[in-house]
C-alpha cells in the first residue's frame, strides 16, 4: 500500500520573507497620504442665565446665575464682558469655576456644565432691569484619528485646537415696588414701629 503525500514548495528562510513583507508594508504607508478625519468638530457649546426670581420686589434681592453647557471638556473659557447693571447694587459669589465642572444628562445628550458666575442682585429701582448680554469663548483640545488603517500603527493622533464663541440673550428682570402696609399690619407681623 502506497500513501501519497502532497508536497509544497515552502522557502526554507521564513524569516527573510516576513522582514521583506514587513518592510513593503512600511514603504507603502509612508508613500500613501494619510487622511485623517474630517475638521467639522461637532462641539455643542451655549450659555444659559438663571435667575432664582422672575418678579424682585424693591429692597430684595435675587440670585443670577451665568451656566455654560458644552458637548466636550472644556480647556479654557474666557469672557471679555463684566457684569455690570445700573440701579442695583451687585455683590459676586466668588468661586474657582474650573472647579465646578459636571457632567450632566439634558434632553437625552450628555454635556459639562460650568457654573460661570453668580451674582446676587439688589435693585434700588423700580421698572425692568436688563441683564446683560454676555459673550464667551471657549478652547478645545482634539484629537484627530487618522481614517486608513496604517495610521494605527504608524500615525500618532494630532491635537487641534478648536476655538468656540457663544453669549446669551439679554434677560428682563421686572422689579416690583415694595407694597404698603398700615401700622397695624406691621404689628400683627411682629416687626417693630418706630
Amino acid at each position: 500500500m502506497m500513501t501519497e503525500t502532497a508536497t509544497t514548495n515552502i522557502p526554507r528562510n521564513n524569516g527573510f520573507a516576513i522582514l521583506r513583507l514587513q518592510l513593503c508594508l512600511l514603504f507603502l504607508a509612508l508613500m500613501l497620504p494619510l487622511t485623517a478625519a474630517k475638521t467639522d468638530d461637532g462641539i455643542e457649546f451655549f450659555v444659559q442665565v438663571h435667575t432664582d426670581k422672575e418678579h424682585v420686589r424693591l429692597g430684595d434681592s435675587c440670585t443670577v446665575t451665568y451656566l455654560l453647557y458644552s458637548s466636550v471638556p472644556f480647556q479654557h473659557v474666557k469672557c471679555n464682558t463684566d457684569f455690570r447693571l445700573k440701579h442695583a447694587k451687585i455683590r459676586t459669589v466668588r468661586f474657582r469655576p474650573e472647579n465646578t465642572v459636571q457632567r450632566i444628562v439634558m434632553n437625552g445628550r450628555r454635556y459639562y456644565r460650568m457654573f460661570w458666575s453668580q451674582h446676587v442682585v439688589c435693585p434700588q429701582k423700580e421698572g425692568r432691569l436688563k441683564l446683560p448680554a454676555r459673550t464667551f469663548k471657549a478652547k478645545y483640545n482634539l484629537y484627530q484619528t487618522y481614517t486608513d488603517g496604517n495610521g494605527y500603527y504608524f500615525g500618532t493622533p494630532k491635537k487641534v485646537e478648536v476655538k468656540k464663541q457663544a453669549a446669551n440673550k439679554p434677560l428682563p428682570l421686572t422689579i416690583e415696588p415694595t407694597p404698603r402696609r398700615t401700622t397695624l399690619q406691621m404689628l400683627q407681623s411682629g416687626s417693630g414701629v418706630l
